[in-house]
């Protein structure tokens, strides 16, 4: 066991083009817990709502992998959270609405 470590199970491992379907991750679903890889340049349109906010119980948080296994049932790995480098309740793009 890895101490501080929470088990984590694949729920999907994909390669998403031009001409892929919108992808909407939901954390009922399996799909809070992503990761992108760019293979290609890029864009990644990372909508939340509400957005994070750690003093409201939305935090956002990040993980390393210790480590990976394969079963009959999926691959799991082990994840361990990890700092984060930056101040996410100050991190928005997104849009001022004004009345």
């Amino acid at each position: 066991m890895y101490v501080g470590a929470r088990l984590a199970k694949l729920k999907t491992d994909a390669v998403f083009d031009a001409s892929s379907e919108t992808v909407v991750l939901y954390p009922e679903n399996g799909g809070n817990l992503h990761c992108f890889t760019a293979a290609t340049p890029c864009v990644v349109l990372d909508v939340m709502g509400p957005p994070y906010c750690q003093t409201q119980g939305r935090d956002c948080a990040y993980y390393g992998v210790k480590a990976t296994r394969g079963g009959e049932d999926g691959q799991y790995a082990w994840l361990k959270q990890v700092r984060c480098t930056f101040k996410i309740d100050t991190f928005h793009m997104g849009l001022n609405i004004r009345k």
